[in-house]
């Protein structure tokens, strides 16, 4: 009766008219069918229920003239408590797996780290680990202000912490500290020393005593200008050292490039890539090669009533490429050159700048050319009028 019963879940209301009811409903049985609720009525038809595969087989029955039926398109209607109990373990099923995502949403998974170039993930980490926060951290719990600052405490080196978590995944944003110049006390003896071999060609000391004249040979590190604390009996203040050593230095900068290079052609296809990731977890489909262009990325981490759930699926489209051999020509390859050893020359001649009142700027300059292996190398040879004093604290 059981396997009678389950048979007859989807049963199909079907309605037969016949002049011996009793009879065709005797063939129906004969024929293996299973029939339920059958109900005769005195004119001349009678209704039942079957299991919906047995449809057929009751229609190649009628074709005998003996009967004729028809069937209702609905099934069997059953109450929702009835539906609910025969269902309870797919039901109950389904319930645990949404508490079981709910409940590891709520604790951190992943650790992304955004910002950091010289401080290591690892000490950023650790230090955090120290403050309460890791994997498996309550993520309702995770807040900027109740880390950032003690992460700035422990690590000197950075300047500003944020966190923000999203799930399961938590993104912890830092940023470095620019680095401070150092700044002298006026106190403290200070001499002025040369930062470039060079020539001296003028020596202004507003504090201290000039060691060297015009037309001095100068290397790198000696004392242009000493300090003289001495000179303070005299009314002077010669502790700190001061002012400018105007010199001719010699710059050499270098610069390669080789003279067979790749064009890139647009194929017009578009390249997919999907990385689903689950916790710690992950599984990429699809590859993207470096050369390829127009690379966009988009994250998706799916949302359950307002709760992140611990998994995302990053999607990546881009435009291929093929590559195609060609040669450059010499006079291209040197224009080339030249502009980049300009440009490095104008940042190199700006910083120097920056040590006085003086401007620095270029009295001569060649160029030297090289072709070898299919690469060619180019170096200027640069004269630079330069203060090249720079404080140095005695002791």
């Amino acid at each position: 009766m059981r396997g009678i019963n389950r048979r007859l879940r989807s049963a199909r209301l079907a309605k037969c008219y016949c002049a011996a009811p009793h009879r065709v409903i005797s063939k129906l049985t004969g024929a293996g069918i299973h029939l339920s609720r059958v109900n005769v009525s005195s004119d001349g038809y009678f209704t039942f229920r079957c299991a919906w595969r047995d449809r057929k087989r009751i229609e190649e029955l009628s074709r005998g003239g003996d009967f004729s039926v028809e069937f209702e398109s609905g099934g069997v209607r059953q109450s929702p408590a009835r539906f609910i109990l025969r269902r309870k373990y797919l039901i109950l099923g389904l319930i645990a797996a949404f508490l079981l995502l709910r409940l590891t949403g709520l604790h951190i998974r992943q650790i992304e780290v955004y910002g950091n170039e010289t401080v290591p993930r690892a000490r950023i980490l650790s230090e955090l680990e120290k403050l309460g926060f890791g994997y498996g951290t309550l993520a309702a719990t995770v807040h900027s202000e109740q880390f950032k600052n003690g992460i700035l405490a422990a690590i000197p080196e950075l300047g500003y912490f944020a966190v923000n978590t999203k799930g399961s995944r938590a993104e912890i944003i830092v940023r470095e500290r620019e680095p401070v110049p150092e700044i002298f006390d006026r106190e403290k003896p200070v001499d002025l020393v040369a930062n470039h071999d060079g020539i001296v060609l003028s020596v202004t000391a507003t504090e201290g005593l000039a060691v060297v004249g015009v037309g001095s040979t100068v290397t790198k590190g000696s004392v242009l200008v000493a300090s003289n604390p001495a000179l303070e009996d005299y009314g002077m203040s010669g502790a700190h050292a001061a002012g400018e050593v105007i010199a001719r230095t010699e710059l050499t900068l270098e610069a390669v490039l080789p003279l067979g290079i790749v064009t890139k052609n647009n194929t017009g296809q578009t390249k997919h890539k999907y990385v689903f990731s689950l916790f710690d977890k992950t599984l990429s489909l699809g590859k993207i090669a470096r050369s390829d262009a127009g690379v966009t990325r988009k994250a998706y981490t799916p949302r359950l009533f307002g709760s992140y759930l611990p998994f995302e699926l990053e999607v990546t489209h881009s435009e291929g490429f093929d590559g195609e051999g060609a040669v450059l020509s010499e006079d291209i390859a040197e224009r080339i050159l030249r502009k980049r050893l300009s440009e490095r020359l104008a940042e190199e001649l700006e910083k120097a700048s920056e040590l006085g009142e003086t401007k620095a700027y270029v009295h001569a300059f060649k160029f030297r050319k090289e072709v070898s292996g299919g690469v060619m190398r180019l170096t200027l040879y640069a004269e630079v009028i330069e203060n090249i004093a720079v404080e140095k604290p005695i002791g």
